[in-house]
């Protein structure tokens, strides 16, 4: 397969996922619909439910080990933590500077034909 078909395929797993998502979520039009995570009084599917409490989950995780991080080790582990995160944007921006200076189109082009398919 093509470098092109596979960016176009992944952009459009991307929109479908997003679409899909867009189209499951309730949209609530009430103060009482928002907070009970509701669509006219009716109550939202487990799947949404199981989801919206995963990423809950992983945030107050994020937030518990952040907290510990300071309490044992002060400052340095609460910087230490930020500088995770901070990795992401800095990901971000490497990814993009290889787009447009090196014409790569996705991570995966780029390590292809550096390392060989193989990599």
């Amino acid at each position: 397969m093509a470098h092109n078909t596979v960016t176009y395929l992944q952009w459009g797993f991307i929109l479908l996922s997003s679409i899909l998502i867009f189209a499951l979520a309730p949209i609530a039009k009430t103060t009482r619909d928002f907070f009970y995570g509701s669509k006219n009084d009716k109550q939202p599917n487990a799947l949404l439910l199981t989801s919206s409490l995963v990423i809950s989950w992983i945030f107050a995780k994020s937030i518990t080990n952040v907290a510990n991080l300071g309490l044992s080790f002060g400052i340095v582990g609460v910087v230490s933590y930020a500088t995770y995160y901070l990795s992401f944007l800095v990901a971000g921006l490497v990814i993009y500077k290889m787009r447009l200076n090196g014409g790569f189109k996705s991570i995966h082009h780029f390590i292809g034909s550096k390392y060989g398919k193989g990599a």
